[in-house]
């Protein structure tokens, strides 16, 4: 198997995944730990938005001068950050903070309204189609990343389908992502 071909050629220790494995569970288990004690009011509006603003932040710095020498250009794309020994994907804080942006937002302004007419509607989920164009097109870009991407507006739909918004106006916006993401892969 792979792991065991690793430790062959890389000359770690037969136990080298295993103890990986335990330090990485025991990280969990402490940010488990922390994030039950703490008062959800407070603590997970900070931590979400931190995770929106510093994922977000080390996204856009990757491919400059500032985070260049530390992002290592495999096939084309910039994925990682390379620090330490350590390889980070900004990618991944960035998904859990775009879905408690999505959770803070679409909760405020699209389950307790009552819209009138479609250009509300409208008017409610630009901002948010207006950052995700902008998150997308920078990681598809610059990080060669379509299946994250597609994971971003997976979960935007899925959130917008619990909200207040009307089936048309998600069919619209379902039949317009559709046709983007057409137009994407070619």
């Amino acid at each position: 198997s792979l792991p065991i071909y690793l430790e062959t050629i890389k000359g770690w220790g037969e136990f080298h995944f295993f103890y990986k494995f335990l330090a990485f569970s025991a990280m969990g288990i402490m940010i488990m730990y922390f994030l039950s004690q703490c008062n959800p009011n407070i603590c997970i509006k900070r931590i979400g938005f931190g995770l929106l603003f510093i994922g977000g932040i080390l996204i856009f710095l990757m491919p400059t001068p500032i985070l260049a020498p530390y992002c290592p250009k495999i096939k084309g794309a910039i994925r990682w950050i390379k620090i330490f020994g350590f390889t980070i994907s900004p990618i991944e804080f960035f998904k859990i903070g775009m879905i408690y942006f999505f959770a803070w937002g679409l909760s405020r302004k699209l389950s307790q309204d009552d819209f009138h007419n479609y250009k509300e509607e409208i008017k409610a989920i630009l901002p948010y189609l207006v950052i995700l164009g902008i998150m997308a097109f920078y990681i598809v870009i610059y990080q060669s990343d379509l299946g994250e991407t597609l994971l971003i507006f997976m979960i935007f739909i899925i959130m917008l389908f619990f909200t207040k918004v009307s089936s048309k106006t998600f069919g619209i916006l379902l039949l317009i992502g559709g046709i983007i993401f057409i137009f994407g892969l070619m």
